[in-house]
């Protein structure tokens, strides 16, 4: 008996230290992430697609566009808040058309918006 107990405490005690380190690890991305500055380019759509994905016994239409910098940097972007769909973003989709320009904002590589010159909506 001792020996199994042994062995669920070592179980808990990885499970603990597991625990802190991830949460450790977001904590350091999310500070390095907030010491590096949003930058802001101007960019075009250039193309717009769907894909379906499977959840439970039904499907998800996810939108996306295809941006592109000045630089000439190509960048795709999901059109839904936090992963969640949400019925707005077909509305979005909709109202975005190649040739599109506007302003993307990112940090580290992140996509945080798009904000088109002509629509007032931002997307992101």
């Amino acid at each position: 008996m001792p020996f199994i107990a042994l062995f669920v405490l070592a179980g808990i005690v990885w499970f603990v230290i597991w625990v802190i380190s991830t949460v450790a690890k977001g904590i350091k991305h999310e500070s390095a992430k907030s010491q590096h500055p949003i930058v802001e380019r101007h960019a075009k759509i250039i193309g717009k697609n769907t894909g379906l994905q499977a959840e439970g016994r039904g499907t998800t239409t996810k939108y996306y566009i295809t941006l592109q910098t000045d630089d000439g940097e190509r960048v795709a972007m999901e059109l839904t808040q936090g992963g969640v769909f949400l019925t707005p973003d077909a509305q979005r989709y909709m109202s975005l058309m190649p040739g599109d320009e506007g302003i993307l904002r990112t940090q580290m590589g992140e996509i945080l918006e798009f904000r088109p010159n002509s629509k007032g909506a931002m997307v992101g």
